[in-house]
């Protein structure tokens, strides 16, 4: 029969070990967290083909609206008319990945007659209708 003694630096040895082992796999699942979350931070900085436009307020549509860019497309041209009438035309540039808000004193003096913006991006067009509610 054999008999196996530990003593105490072999025991020290053995926990000094294991800590090792425990501190180098903390280690290795800390660097490939946080090299996930690099690489997915940098993938949604990406453009990735949508735009979007909304009233800045949407209780109080009179304030204005913004333009949202994800494309690599700058150039926007919006519209402001009512049913008859062509209030404000202008074209804007949008830099990729950025916001735009565009106030418009033509929404704040209308006289209680809805507004249709409208919003025109290379082929694609969107449309937002305005009507004061307060007055």
């Amino acid at each position: 029969m054999q008999v196996i003694r530990l003593t105490c630096s072999s025991a020290i040895q053995i926990t000094m070990n294991s800590n090792h082992i425990i501190i180098a796999a903390f280690v290795i699942l800390f660097l490939c967290a946080a090299s996930f979350l690099v690489v997915r931070e940098q993938h949604l900085r990406q453009p990735s083909g949508w735009w979007a436009v909304a009233f800045s307020a949407p209780h109080d549509p009179m304030r204005g609206f913004f333009i949202e860019n994800h494309t690599t497309d700058p150039l926007f041209r919006y519209v402001i008319s009512t049913e008859s009438s062509l209030i404000e035309e202008r074209e804007i540039i949008v830099t990729s990945m950025l916001t735009v808000d565009i106030p418009s004193s033509a929404m704040e003096n209308r006289n209680d007659t809805p507004l249709t913006v409208t919003v025109t991006h290379g082929n694609e067009k969107k449309t937002i209708y305005a009507y004061d509610r307060q007055r």
